[in-house]
């Protein structure tokens, strides 16, 4: 979770550092020390959900903010899921100490009323869901990335049923390190605590457009209901980049601690589009190469998305 540009870009230190004092203030806890514990096994689970979101968040923000800095102003910001509260920071609806302070609220709402649930990664056609009353039953679709990739939320319980229908239907799976069924109804009971904790916030008109990944279509205004809808509508990251490109080309900037969404566009932009792609941070590393070498490409004639 962008390791090598903590350690080799003062400024994206200086803010993340800045940020995670905030969230050590909030928390009670070092997350860089959460995050970059040397003895932490880069694939091991991890399911603090105050400190994944803190994280999260300060990240994506730091890298947005640095890219500004560098004189990558973007044209437009799109959010998914978590990630419409770093945009709403980017476009200045919003503060990101006051983002933190929400982001850590909702996450001790969901932990002590949440039910306990899980979200799986599914690479397939989304039709089988549809098609499967099992799955309709015992499931919903939480995100739609491309036409063959999908992400499902349940509660715990139904998870030996979804997962034995996902194999009879010879489908291949993964669980997500997450403890809660994000984007579905088994969320639908904490509506009014996650109202109550964003009311407390001020937010204004921001000065960039913002597109929501679960409101695809339009740009959006930042509100407590579209910051609600972007945790509980399913993520329909493939309609929201099918609307962009209408107005496209674009460069699309994954702020994001993994790349996961750039890599997902590899599969959604179409072969004649002139968009480019550029991922920041990965799992695999050459971090600061990719950062230098996105600088060095800026003379890029068009928008910019933020992704």
């Amino acid at each position: 979770m962008g390791r090598e540009l903590y350690e080799s870009l003062p400024l994206f230190r200086k803010r993340f550092d800045e940020l995670a004092d905030v969230a050590g203030y909030l928390s009670g806890r070092s997350i860089v020390k959460q995050i970059y514990d040397p003895s932490r096994k880069p694939y091991e689970s991890f399911h603090a959900t105050a400190v994944a979101g803190l994280a999260i968040f300060a990240l994506e923000c730091a890298l947005t903010e640095v890219l500004v800095l560098e004189g990558l102003k973007p044209d437009v910001v799109m959010g998914c899921s978590l990630g419409m509260f770093a945009a709403s920071v980017a476009c200045g609806s919003m503060r990101a100490e006051d983002a933190l302070k929400v982001i850590f609220d909702q996450a001790n709402t969901i932990d002590r009323y949440g039910e306990e649930g899980a979200m799986i990664a599914v690479v397939g056609s989304v039709t089988a869901v549809r098609e499967d009353s099992i799955l309709c039953t015992h499931a919903e679709i939480a995100a739609i990335n491309t036409d063959n990739s999908f992400v499902l939320a349940a509660p715990s319980v139904n998870l030996e049923v979804i997962e034995a229908a996902l194999t009879r239907r010879r489908l291949t799976y993964q669980r997500l390190a997450i403890t809660r069924a994000f984007h579905s109804r088994w969320i639908d009971g904490l509506h009014d605590l996650f109202l109550h904790n964003l009311k407390r916030i001020t937010t204004c008109p921001g000065g960039i457009p913002v597109v929501c990944c679960s409101v695809p279509g339009q740009y959006v205004e930042v509100a407590p209901e579209t910051l609600w809808n972007a945790v509980r509508q399913p993520v329909r990251f493939k309609s929201a980049i099918e609307h962009l490109e209408e107005a496209g080309p674009w460069r699309y900037i994954d702020a994001g601690p993994s790349g996961t969404l750039s890599n997902c566009l590899k599969y959604l932009l179409p072969m004649n589009s002139a968009s480019k792609i550029s991922p920041v941070m990965t799992p695999w590393g050459g971090d600061v190469l990719r950062f230098k070498n996105l600088l060095n490409e800026a003379t890029f004639l068009g928008g910019w998305c933020g992704v």
